[in-house]
């Protein structure tokens, strides 16, 4: 049975408003694209074809070959949601949990870590053969995405990157090693965000707990060592020194003795910040070249405040930017240094022999975006998605 997908209404809640741009059969509307679609899908005449695959900069990416493809695969992302079981942690929830165990007046064990080459080491047949994956979907559309992912158990492929779908059958494949390491003994809180690992424990050994989530691990994968770092939060000089995990800085600052808790700093990792400095280098050079000032300007509104948009997939308004991902900072060092980056790129691009590139009216624009002043008041911008699309398009791969 294809009964969801042979509804051209609830097709067209897997459109996205910037689609038309990104794809040419959908360039002239998707009013009568959509019945004709839904109708191959109902009639099982619907050919999924292989992945196209292209240079993603520092690794080689997947997407579909067809806007039919695009919305199959978003339709199976939603099915295995659904269907999953277990609802994952964001960013915030994360945080927000380590910061509430580390303020605690007790010692811990944080080990941090993360997977080796995660996409690229699960075998997408094994993924796609697992129960709780072959329960989400009907089996016509089972044999359409087991054929669009070449999963077959003569090739050993793994799963494609790029995809979201990939992100959804590595939380399945995931599942059970969540579930071991959740009930291990002494583990006092577990979060994994895709392929990054923190674990706090009230344990001292070490060793054991290093071995014992790597028996937890599917043999497919492995430990990063070079990323693994562990912080005992009983040692005042490594509380201090803190940790780095998903792009947040954790250190404590001192002990409030009155309340017989620690007071836990929260900031922007040194590599979350450097990677907003490449996106702002990026921003000026696209246009020292184009000399495009308001997609200059519109790049650097979006990072320095974020955006709000609406989205099709999860039907519901989301937020993008420093501001939504890294909620309740409250170190704000780096968004100092950020500014000061950012000052010093307004300035170098009005001089240096480039001195017609920005007008004084211009530089004024540009001098009232800060990343301390639109965190701090929870500045936002809205953009069309199409205008989004041209704005986020040079930080894709940053």
């Amino acid at each position: 049975m294809t009964g969801r997908l042979a509804n051209a209404n609830y097709l067209r809640k897997l459109t996205r408003s910037d689609d038309p741009r990104r794809f040419p059969e959908a360039s002239g509307g998707t009013n009568s694209f959509l019945p004709q679609l839904a109708d191959e899908f109902g009639r099982r005449i619907f050919q999924p074809s292989p992945l196209k695959v292209f240079d993603g900069g520092r690794r080689i990416l997947h997407s579909a070959s067809s806007y039919a493809d695009v919305l199959f695969l978003r339709h199976g992302c939603r099915m295995l949601r659904r269907k999953r079981g277990i609802r994952s942690l964001n960013r915030k929830q994360i945080a927000s949990q380590i910061v509430k165990i580390l303020e605690a007046d007790v010692s811990h064990l944080i080990l941090r870590t993360d997977i080796t080459n995660f996409f690229g080491s699960i075998p997408v047949y094994e993924a796609m053969n697992l129960e709780s994956v072959q329960a989400c979907f009907p089996a016509v559309e089972y044999a359409w995405c087991m054929k669009m992912l070449s999963a077959n158990p003569y090739t050993d492929d793994k799963l494609p990157r790029g995809l979201s779908i990939s992100g959804e059958l590595a939380e399945h494949f995931m599942a059970a090693f969540d579930r071991s390491v959740i009930s291990h003994e002494g583990v006092v809180f577990y979060g994994r965000f895709v392929d990054d690992i923190v674990i706090v424990t009230a344990s001292d050994d070490l060793d054991e707990l290093e071995a014992a989530i790597s028996d937890y691990l599917p043999k497919c994968l492995s430990f990063n060592p070079d990323k693994t770092q562990a912080c005992r939060w009983g040692d005042t000089r490594q509380a201090k020194a803190g940790f780095d995990y998903l792009g947040f800085s954790f250190r404590r600052t001192s002990n409030i003795a009155s309340r017989k808790r620690s007071e836990v700093h929260v900031g922007i990792a040194t590599s979350k910040m450097l990677r907003y400095k490449k996106r702002v280098q990026l921003a000026f050079n696209d246009f020292i070249d184009n000399k495009d000032f308001r997609l200059l300007r519109d790049r650097i509104r979006y990072l320095t405040g974020g955006c709000s948009v609406y989205s099709s997939f999860q039907r519901r308004r989301i937020t993008l930017g420093l501001s939504a991902s890294h909620q309740d900072i409250t170190d704000d060092a780096a968004l100092q240094a950020l500014d000061a980056y950012l000052g010093n790129w307004i300035r170098t691009a009005s001089r240096d022999g480039v001195n017609s590139c920005f007008t004084k009216g211009q530089q004024t624009q540009l001098r009232r975006l800060s990343f301390t002043a639109s965190y701090s008041k929870n500045i936002r911008h809205r953009f069309t998605g199409k205008r989004l699309w041209e704005i986020r398009g040079i930080f894709k791969h940053v």
